[in-house]
């Protein structure tokens, strides 16, 4: 098998065949490129292991991708925000009414 030294953490890991010249990795599987395989290999290969297919995993539900948006931290801050303005408005309204004078009320002038 094939490996490269991974830099940050100094640990060998191994290539994915993404990252390596086709010819290498055909014969790595013991296949041919120009021919493919043959019905009895092809169906070895598919008792050995299985299906080229990738798995599905099931998508979450509305109310958990709703949950979700809540997980950052910016915007827990906005709803702070939006709870605590309207309430720091009714009470410095509630503030202005009782110092200001009953003729300044009517007239804005």
């Amino acid at each position: 098998m094939i490996s490269t030294w991974h830099a940050r953490d100094h640990r060998v890991l191994p290539r994915g065949p993404w990252a390596r010249e086709a010819e290498d990795v055909v014969a790595d599987l013991a296949s041919d490129a120009s021919a493919g395989l043959t019905s009895d290999e092809a169906e070895r290969r598919l008792q050995t292991v299985g299906a080229n297919a990738l798995r599905t995993v099931e998508p979450p539900s509305w109310l958990r991708r709703m949950i979700a948006q809540f997980d950052d931290p910016l915007v827990l801050l906005l709803l702070a925000a939006v709870v605590i303005s309207p309430v720091a408005w009714i009470l410095e309204g509630r503030a202005a009414r009782r110092t200001r004078p009953a003729s300044s009320v009517s007239s804005w002038w």
